[in-house]
């Protein structure tokens, strides 16, 4: 998969999130062995990154569909970085990374423990939405969650351009609804504050019960 980066019809998911990677470096003054969620992975070009930052420290766990995360990880494995922990699942119509992080959420072991979560998942409020409190609960106190892409929308892509009316309504394709989870739940959530404007927050106390 590491491949593909740089390389014709992937450059615009060629290039990492820099705010990602500074948080990581940021985190890894404080903590030498972070735990990590990345929720969509594209083609690895932030995930490398951030192995390359972790040196092989902690542990990095992706979700995505089954073939992209084994994909990627045997390819960071191939390099060196053995801290990649896959969480895939099927493209079957109900599922998503939502199932696997459901398991996640099992383990004891996990809840409250990751220090970054980036989401950079489906880009729709159906999916993402839900990511984030999902995520919250894997997240510890004092921990980031970033997003990706918050004025997006699918009108402005040719990703299922074709099919996507099948999915969802005109409306939907022309919201931005990255932009309208963020602001409708994210920003109003008394356990987060803001640190970098519509990208970027801080777990500042736990809402739930562990």
């Amino acid at each position: 998969m590491l491949e593909k980066i740089n390389t014709d019809g992937h450059r615009t998911i060629s290039r990492p999130d820099h705010d990602v990677l500074k948080a990581v470096d940021s985190l890894l003054k404080a903590t030498p062995a972070p735990r990590i969620a990345e929720i969509g992975v594209g083609i690895g070009a932030t995930t490398l990154p951030m192995c390359e930052l972790l040196k092989g420290r902690g542990e990095i766990h992706i979700f995505d569909f089954e073939e992209s995360v084994t994909e990627l990880a045997n390819d960071l494995a191939d390099r060196g970085f053995g801290n990649v922990v896959p969480h895939g699942n099927t493209s079957r119509y109900w599922d998503s990374y939502h199932w696997s992080m459901h398991k996640l959420m099992l383990d004891p072991g996990y809840v409250g423990t990751f220090d970054l979560v980036y989401i950079d998942g489906a880009h729709t409020y159906l999916h993402d939405a839900l990511a984030f409190f999902m995520c919250d609960r894997l997240l510890k106190v004092g921990g980031k969650m970033l997003f990706d892409d918050y004025s997006w929308r699918f009108a402005d892509s040719r990703w299922l351009r074709r099919g996507r009316s099948e999915y969802m309504t005109e409306e939907q394709e022309q919201a931005m609804q990255i932009k309208a989870f963020i602001d409708d739940l994210v920003k109003t959530h008394i356990g987060y504050e803001c640190y970098l404007e519509n990208k970027g927050f801080t777990k500042v106390m736990s809402t739930h019960r562990l």
